[in-house]
């Protein structure tokens, strides 16, 4: 969410904004904690952020480096909105932590259609065919053969190509009228 931000305030919108915030930042996985440069680091309010949800990940960004280029060592991103200087660190910094250092493998893949089980295990054959056929030293047509099929298994997959029993199966589910 872009909330209203965590500060004091006496307007009662306002704080109603702020209360959203803290509601909001309870149930956060991620914080990112932009602040004005020429205001500072809030040491105030990274400690609120600590409180409120001590598990959660929190990017610092100091905003407005164009205007005060002040460096500290407890914020982890600085940037100008205005510019664009830092924009590239943050999104890279957000996909870091977003994905995190894990790497991924086929255990942990999710996949909600049989269809979609049946194509990947259909590229993975054709593709371990041709580096079995290249293991063999068969010639070059075996082996274009065998990616080519893994090729339309992915294809199929991602909707590039629909063999007739899958649009068999849509159009049966439609009642063409008279």
């Amino acid at each position: 969410f872009d909330t209203a931000g965590i500060r004091v305030s006496d307007d009662e919108l306002e704080k109603e904004g702020i209360l959203r915030s803290r509601e909001a930042l309870k149930n956060a996985d991620l914080v990112l904690f932009v602040m004005d440069a020429e205001s500072g680091f809030s040491h105030e309010i990274d400690s609120e952020i600590k409180n409120l949800n001590p598990n959660v990940s929190v990017l610092k960004v100091f905003n407005k480096i164009d205007i005060q280029d002040e460096k500290l060592n407890q914020i982890d991103f600085y940037i100008s909105a205005k510019s664009g200087n830092g924009m590239i660190d943050l999104i890279n910094g957000l996909k870091s932590v977003g994905l995190g250092e894990k790497i991924y493998t086929e255990k942990d893949i999710l996949v909600s259609s049989l269809r979609h089980v049946n194509c990947l295990k259909n590229a993975k054959e054709n593709l371990q065919k041709a580096i079995n056929t290249l293991k063999s030293k068969l010639s070059a047509e075996f082996v274009a053969s065998d990616i080519r099929a893994a090729e339309n298994a992915l294809l199929e997959l991602i909707g590039e190509i629909a063999p007739d029993d899958i649009l068999n199966d849509i159009f049966s589910k439609f009642c063409i009228g008279k």
